[in-house]
């Protein structure tokens, strides 16, 4: 028997830019690990200088992550307050978040601002 895709969480990696405002939202998907990792960071370097206020990792739609997708978290946060800028973070699914708990980086990342 094949998997439905309720068995199968699997995605393709993507990374995408979604403005809302003055946010920048970087929205990945599928699996964040090495990589893919330099894709998000690359991303990010070449949109926080543009004129926004706030920076939101969005990691639902992710479906596995290691510790270079932890790294660049954490380069995301650092480098968005370094630079003045509110740093939030929508988290993944349960298995995603896992990485953040074994951690203890879990209260590092806020969610976004309620809209």
């Amino acid at each position: 028997m094949g998997a439905t895709p309720v068995d199968d969480p699997w995605r393709p990696f993507r990374c995408e830019v979604r403005p809302q405002g003055e946010e920048l939202w970087i929205v990945v998907e599928g699996e964040f690990e090495l990589d893919s990792a330099e894709t998000v960071s690359t991303t990010l370097g070449e949109h926080i200088d543009h004129d926004y206020r706030s920076v939101v990792l969005d990691l639902g739609g992710v479906t596995f992550m290691d510790s270079s997708g932890l790294r660049v978290a954490i380069e995301t946060s650092k480098a968005t307050t370094d630079r003045g800028l509110r740093f939030a973070m929508v988290p993944g699914p349960p298995a995603v978040q896992r990485i953040f708990a074994i951690t203890g980086t879990s209260d590092m990342f806020p969610p976004p601002a309620p809209r």
